[in-house]
């Protein structure tokens, strides 16, 4: 699947490039959220610009961001919360950034 990743800091147009990377793995409590939109947050943007790496060191190429929304494909064994079709809007928890992609499991 393609994600627009972080290669290096520095100013967003020279920052980012879109990749190929792997699909996540589904989880027994996951959703598996094909993409409509993506935000790059104030946040995000101060993780490109390197504001914040004593804090939040990063290993390149990054998938970034928190902020989605789109439609749920595929769903754990455990989940009845959500249906197939299902659309949603996420914040996912720091350590699950990487919205900035086709696909994200959460």
């Amino acid at each position: 699947m393609k994600a627009l990743q972080l290669v290096n800091y520095g100013k967003i147009e020279n920052s980012l490039a879109f990749n190929e990377v792997e699909k996540p793995p589904l989880e027994s409590t996951d959703i598996m959220i094909e993409v409509i939109a993506a935000a790059i947050n104030p946040i995000d943007k101060e993780i490109i610009l390197g504001n914040l790496k004593s804090m939040l060191p990063l290993n390149f190429p990054v998938t970034l961001a928190y902020n989605v929304s789109g439609t749920v494909i595929e769903k754990g064994n455990s989940v009845n919360n959500f249906q197939i079709g299902d659309e949603v809007y996420v914040r996912v928890p720091q350590e699950q950034m990487g919205t900035l992609a086709e696909y994200v499991a959460v």
